[in-house]
C-alpha cells in the first residue's frame, strides 16, 4: 500500500472545473472506507493516508477542500493546530470523542464528530 492512495494530484477547485477533493486521515481501514465511499458518492476526489505526520506533509503540498481526521495519541492540540496551519482553507472534521478534544478547537474552525460515525450526519454536515 502506498503513502497515499487516490486518483492523482488533487486539483484546485478554482475553475469550478475540477471536483471537489478531500484527504482522509484516518488509521482505522474500516472507518477510512466507509468514509471515502461516502465522500466519493458525494462528488469528492479522495486520497486516503493513514500516518499523520506523512499526512500533514502531503497537506503542506497539496490543496484539499476538505480533510476528515481521526483523533491521534499524541498532544491533540498540537495536532489540532499543525492541521489547520497546513490545511488553512480546507473544512477539518476531526472524528473523535468531544471528551478528548481539548478546549480551542472551534477556534480553529475544525467540527468534531464522535468516532461511531453515522454516515447520515456526515452527508448532512457536508451538504450545510
Amino acid at each position: 500500500m502506498h503513502e497515499f492512495q487516490g486518483w492523482g494530484m488533487p486539483q484546485a477547485r478554482s475553475t469550478g472545473m475540477a471536483p471537489a477533493t478531500a484527504l482522509i486521515v484516518i488509521s482505522d481501514p474500516r472507518l477510512a472506507v466507509s468514509v471515502t465511499l461516502v465522500l466519493q458518492e458525494m462528488g469528492y476526489a479522495v486520497d486516503q493516508g493513514a500516518d499523520s505526520t506523512r499526512a500533514l506533509r502531503w497537506l503542506r503540498r497539496s490543496r484539499y477542500d476538505l480533510v476528515v481526521a481521526s483523533a491521534i495519541e499524541q498532544s491533540m492540540i498540537e495536532y489540532l493546530i499543525r492541521l489547520r496551519y497546513a490545511a488553512s482553507e480546507a473544512r477539518i472534521i476531526l472524528l473523535a470523542d468531544a471528551a478528548d478534544v481539548p478546549d480551542g478547537a472551534e477556534q480553529l474552525r475544525i467540527t468534531v464528530l464522535p468516532p461511531s460515525l453515522d454516515v447520515n450526519v456526515l452527508v448532512d454536515l457536508l451538504r450545510a
